[in-house]
């Protein structure tokens, strides 16, 4: 994939990462809870006069399966950075001999859109967000 033009980008390794954390506006696409079993360990990022306006990071869920995420900011999106990024970074993973895997809420239709430009398909779909508590019969019906 080319790049969006007016852009810089660069990749920023494990090493680095803790540089990244605390950016407004950023946050899906990172890990900053240190005490978290998994953590960010490489990132892709897109820069506009210095500036980072969008970052996909992949981060260790297991020891060969890496999972993608991304961030726009908003005044930058609908430009392709998030394909871009995505693409990019989904090789660098695959490059580290691991498996890229890119998670999605069934109900963000634009992540998934960019999914399925790089080249991801549905593999499974879960619920583990919803609450059916309020759903539940009572013992006494």
């Amino acid at each position: 994939m080319s790049p969006p033009a007016n852009f810089t980008y660069e990749s920023v390794e494990k090493d680095e990462v803790s540089k990244l954390l605390g950016l407004e506006g950023l946050d899906n696409a990172i890990i900053s809870n240190i005490n978290h079993p998994y953590q960010t360990v490489l990132f892709v990022l897109a820069k506009q006069n210095g500036k980072i306006v969008s970052m996909a990071g992949a981060c260790n869920v297991s020891a060969k399966m890496w999972q993608i995420g991304i961030e726009v900011l908003p005044e930058y999106r609908h430009l392709g950075l998030a394909t871009y990024l995505v693409n990019s970074l989904t090789f660098e993973v695959l490059n580290r001999g691991c498996v890229p895997t890119y998670d999605v809420i069934s109900s963000n239709i634009a992540s998934q859109r960019v999914a399925y430009r790089v080249g991801y398909y549905p593999a499974f779909v879960t619920d583990w967000r919803c609450n059916f508590k309020d759903f539940e019969t009572s013992s006494n019906n």
